[in-house]
């Protein structure tokens, strides 16, 4: 698994209603688009430090389709000669206004065993080691591995291991009020990376 490109998935679009935080006192916000974006460079620039091939799927600022996202992402796996893995990255929301209670980071894989739950462990792996002590990983044993299981579309209309990741919840204003800060987008960044690199091994 040495020779691996890694398709990059930025969550949402400029223009996608209800993907941001609650406004902070001081005025800042978190816009989903905006985080996932910036993070997603910083993968690029980890991935490229570390000899490791990738291709940004949606570069684009607005919200592309989860069709058009699965369309590139499967159209690029079949022409690049090399395998690839799908890794799209978001921020959570518990419910649509105010602040919420949840908190904590977690990776989706498509319901069932599949070949993206190594992928998820990996991650997992990477964050227990990366994020501080006491940072809640969000797991669900109930089928034998952590990863959180769903029917996200671009999960099930990939063609390759697929892993959506979950980084922490915009709006817990803890969470938010950290997610803002150059610490949080690096260690969100570094735990992917060095999940995909355990994943490679």
């Amino acid at each position: 698994m040495k020779d691996l490109v890694v398709l990059l998935d930025n969550g949402h679009g400029c223009e996608t209603a209800g993907k941001r935080s609650p406004k902070l006192e001081d005025g800042r916000q978190l816009f989903e688009y905006e985080w996932t974006r910036e993070v997603v460079r910083l993968i690029a620039k980890m991935l490229e430090d570390e000899g490791i091939a990738y291709h940004v799927i949606t570069p684009e600022e607005w919200d592309v389709p989860l069709g058009e996202r699965c369309r590139r992402a499967n159209a690029f796996a079949k022409t690049c000669g090399k395998p690839t893995v799908f890794l799209s990255i978001h921020n959570n929301a518990a419910a649509c206004g105010g602040w919420k209670e949840a908190y904590g980071w977690c990776a989706f894989t498509s319901r069932g065993t599949t070949k993206a739950d190594k992928l998820a462990d990996c991650l997992y792996k990477a964050a227990a080691e990366i994020f501080p002590e006491g940072t809640r990983l969000r797991k669900d044993f109930s089928d034998g591995d952590a990863d959180q299981e769903a029917g996200f579309y671009v999960l099930k209309h990939t063609s390759m291991p697929a892993v959506l990741t979950e980084n922490f919840f915009m709006d817990c204003r803890k969470e938010c009020e950290w997610l803002l800060t150059d610490e949080a987008k690096e260690m969100c960044a570094r735990v992917q990376v060095e999940g995909i690199k355990k994943y490679m091994i």
